[in-house]
């Protein structure tokens, strides 16, 4: 899985960055319904079945690591793209590079139907240099 070594070994010098949270990232992802029924609770002699991928899931972070990696396949050609969870760091070299790769990561996401879940996608930072260890 990556992290933030793979964030500091792919960043370089004057590199621009923008990063891109999605909300409630879970509960966009269904689940098969011959699953959902082992993911239930009763309550007053009624019974609730999870319809979206669960938080208390063990595999749910694989789960979801593995499909959104899917999506962001699509973009890694052309974008250096670190990916943890439901949070990703999209790195360019120029200012009119990060300007379309936003475009298109923005459309990547609509075709997805997961625009309005995108909490925060940031203009780009500059980073002038690799940040320490401490």
């Amino acid at each position: 899985m990556e992290d933030q070594r793979t964030l500091r070994n792919k960043l370089q010098r004057n590199d621009l960055v923008s990063t891109l949270d999605l909300k409630s990232a879970y509960l966009h992802i269904p689940m098969a319904e011959e699953s959902s029924r082992y993911l239930g609770l009763e309550y007053n002699n009624q019974y609730y079945r999870q319809k979206t991928l669960c938080f208390g899931l063990t595999s749910a972070p694989h789960i979801f690591t593995q499909l959104m990696r899917l999506i962001i396949s699509q973009l890694r050609p052309r974008i250096r793209t670190v990916q943890y969870l439901d949070d990703f760091a999209f790195l360019f070299t120029t200012e009119s590079e990060a300007l379309a790769g936003i475009k298109e990561i923005i459309l990547l996401f609509e075709s997805q139907d997961q625009r309005q879940n995108v909490i925060n996608l940031t203009s780009f930072h500059p980073i002038n240099s690799h940040t320490s260890d401490s």
